[in-house]
């Protein structure tokens, strides 16, 4: 999954980025924070600034390459997670 972030194009990205966002629970992606200890979505770091990417880019429709760049590097500390939640969806 790393090497397929490392390749991803912004679109990609952006796919992945709200794969992890939807897995936040609504009150946390209404305050752009993470709150609860579940083991998915976002950590407490990096909640305020993907929470924030995801809903700009779901407004605009797209990752800005500057966007795109914190993207790729902010996700592969979660290729686990996207791993896991694929092999979900194929079930």
């Amino acid at each position: 999954m790393r090497k397929h972030i490392d390749s991803a194009d912004e679109k990609e990205l952006f796919r992945l980025l709200h794969t992890l966002y939807e897995q936040q629970t609504e009150w946390e992606r209404q305050w752009s924070l993470t709150g609860e200890k579940n083991e998915v979505g976002f950590n407490s770091y990096d909640g305020p600034i993907l929470s924030g990417i995801a809903q700009r880019a779901e407004r605009y429709g797209s990752l800005t390459p500057r966007q795109a760049d914190l993207v790729r590097r902010k996700l592969k500390k979660y290729a686990r997670q996207l791993v896991q939640l694929r092999m979900e969806a194929c079930q």
